[in-house]
């Protein structure tokens, strides 16, 4: 599989759409709502005006929460505050989120035969699940790009070393961790296969 078809085989997966992509919630538009609202009605930075900071620079947290707590402060400013702190809340657990989307990478090298020195990636994760078939894993290589490998053709091969595979991360690194949609590579060499069929039995 070449790389202008990869985005269709990542739209196609399950594992690698659970991974990277996500859809807004409601809260979320009504956030983008909220925000519009502000800015039609000549709100928007009436909290930067009312603490007299710059509007290009942040409000403190620990500002707005003591802020709060402040029995003497309007309702109005009061709504605004805790606006403020529930975008920042929400922002941070995306942001948290997102850096818990992990994609296991593995990698193989054949020692001998006409494909000697070649180091595959494996992506665990993708066993007992219905994106490959049965008995087989997802794989990329330089020369293959994207495709299926069994785990017989795994267990004739040796575990790569990180010299030998350095250069194959990098170009996965180059498309699986970039953009919007992008997630965690992580390389787990020793793989329990066991585990992850047992995992993923039924999906």
């Amino acid at each position: 599989m070449n790389m202008q078809h990869l985005s269709i085989k990542l739209g196609e997966s399950n594992i690698a759409h659970t991974l990277v992509l996500a859809k807004k919630s409601s809260n979320d538009m009504w956030i983008q709502d909220a925000t519009k609202n502000m800015g039609e009605k000549g709100t928007e930075g009436a909290l930067h005006r009312y603490f007299k900071i710059p509007e290009d620079e942040r409000i403190p947290t620990k500002l707005l929460r003591e802020t709060l707590s402040d029995e003497s402060i309007s309702e109005k400013t009061r709504k605004r505050i805790q606006f403020a702190l529930n975008v920042r809340k929400r922002n941070s657990n995306k942001v948290e989120a997102k850096a818990k989307q992990k994609y296991l990478v593995t990698f193989r090298i054949e020692r001998s035969g006409k494909f000697a020195g070649t180091v595959t990636a494996v992506f665990p994760e993708t066993y007992g699940t219905h994106e490959v078939e049965k008995g087989n894993v997802m794989s990329y290589s330089h020369a293959e790009q994207h495709g299926e490998v069994s785990l017989r053709w795994y267990n004739s091969t040796d575990i790569a070393k990180p010299e030998e595979y350095a250069d194959l991360l990098k170009e996965l690194r180059s498309f699986y961790e970039q953009g919007k949609n992008a997630v965690k590579l992580v390389v787990e060499q020793n793989v329990n296969w066991n585990k992850l069929l047992l995992k993923n039995k039924g999906k």
